[in-house]
């Protein structure tokens, strides 16, 4: 007989077995073998006999011979399935006639054996099908995690939005977003950053799935993949850590630097880039550090490529992108953010950072994120917010004094 995997043997003798059969003989020497693998075996003697004791049994796997009295096995299989659709069944019989075997066939029972058994291939049916439930049940147990994980991180997600929008300044919109524009960008950042590991979590999902049903389960195989989900949830709960300290104000100034507040906004911003394949390129000549108000910074920086990425998108250009580029000029240090979208029509654009005005009005734009990102700059940070149109798109400078 093959080495048994010792593993999936314990599990075996875990499961509750319903054997039937009408020969005494037989079920006595039947019944000795499947003590083999398992320890909790209820017998019957007939098909009724079967059906009855299976109702109030919760058997895991049914052994039956089909000619019986009363009732043959392949009709108190069928009646089981009705009920029971997922319960493993294994028909073992003396009779090899090819029409019994395509009843069983239609059925879907799990095992088809010949008697007299042999010991091979009853240890082989019986494994298979005993790995068949584990892995049923290793699904089972990790959709139910999932699930759990998933709705515990939604929780956070929204605790922390809700922390943040009470944040806001009802009264004054200086130093953040007001509510309806903060829940835009934030939850639509939220959306690129989880949209990723959620399609990987339920592409991963659906691999498990399918191996189950095709008999393909290993061990080693779910260990793999259930490692891969908990990384993608351990991911989006990182997502939420971020979101919640990135729109958390700075009280007072600290050190900070191009390099350190870029590297913090593509955190929240580089899924979404990617998937709309809009290359960001960056020159940053000046990263030495100095204080400010990191925090409101970013929030200026998300909003400028924010900006970029929808006029890129909306505009469906070609080869789309986004340069980011730092340097000194005299007593100031200077962001530009700049795109190939096109530009800013001349027309509008003195009017741009007025409260209010909206490029976006036919996408619900609330016209007060570059009104906002003006404000805090200049009340702020002590710098300023410019814009003026190069011959490939719009270009907005930070600029910001070295002097305060």
């Amino acid at each position: 007989m093959q080495k048994l995997n010792k593993e999936l043997l314990e599990f075996t003798k875990t499961l509750k077995v319903l054997y039937v059969e009408d020969n005494k003989e037989a079920q006595q020497a039947v019944g000795e073998l499947l003590g083999l693998f398992f320890n909790d075996i209820v017998t019957a003697v007939d098909g009724v006999d079967g059906l009855e004791k299976f109702k109030v049994g919760n058997f895991d796997m049914v052994i039956s011979d089909i000619k019986m009295p009363r009732m043959n096995g392949i009709d108190m299989a069928k009646s089981i399935r009705k009920t029971s659709p997922d319960t493993a069944i294994i028909i073992a019989t003396a009779h090899q006639e090819s029409e019994y075997l395509l009843e069983c066939i239609r059925c879907s029972v799990d095992g088809y054996l010949l008697k007299p058994i042999d010991i091979e291939q009853l240890q082989e049916s019986i494994l298979k099908v005993a790995n068949q439930i584990y892995c049923d049940r290793a699904a089972e147990i990790y959709e139910k995690q999932l699930k759990e994980e998933v709705e515990e991180r939604t929780k956070e997600l929204k605790l922390a939005h809700s922390k943040l929008t009470s944040m806001v300044n009802k009264d004054s919109m200086t130093g953040l977003y007001n509510r309806r524009y903060f829940n835009e960008i934030s939850i639509s950042m939220i959306a690129h950053q989880w949209r990723q590991p959620l399609t990987a979590i339920s592409a991963t999902s659906a691999t498990i799935n399918y191996k189950v049903k095709s008999d393909e389960m290993e061990k080693d195989f779910i260990i793999e993949r259930t490692n891969r989900i908990s990384e993608y949830s351990q991911h989006l709960s990182s997502t939420i850590d971020d979101f919640r300290d990135f729109f958390k104000p700075d009280k007072e100034q600290k050190d900070t630097t191009f390099e350190e507040l870029l590297r913090s906004v593509f955190s929240i911003v580089e899924a979404s880039l990617i998937q709309q394949n809009i290359t960001l390129h960056q020159s940053l000549q000046y990263n030495d550090c100095f204080k400010s108000y990191p925090n409101e910074l970013k929030q200026v920086i998300l909003n400028l490529i924010k900006n970029s990425e929808d006029v890129l998108i909306e505009k469906n250009v070609n080869n789309p992108y986004i340069k980011l580029k730092t340097y000194k000029d005299k007593d100031s240090i200077v962001l530009e953010i700049s795109d190939n979208g096109g530009g800013v029509n001349e027309s509008i654009i003195d009017k741009i950072f007025d409260p209010y005005f909206s490029t976006k009005l036919k996408k619900d734009g609330t016209g007060l994120g570059l009104y906002m990102s003006k404000t805090i700059i200049e009340d702020h940070c002590n710098g300023n917010l410019y814009v003026n149109n190069s011959q490939d798109g719009a270009v907005f400078r930070i600029v910001l004094s070295l002097n305060t």
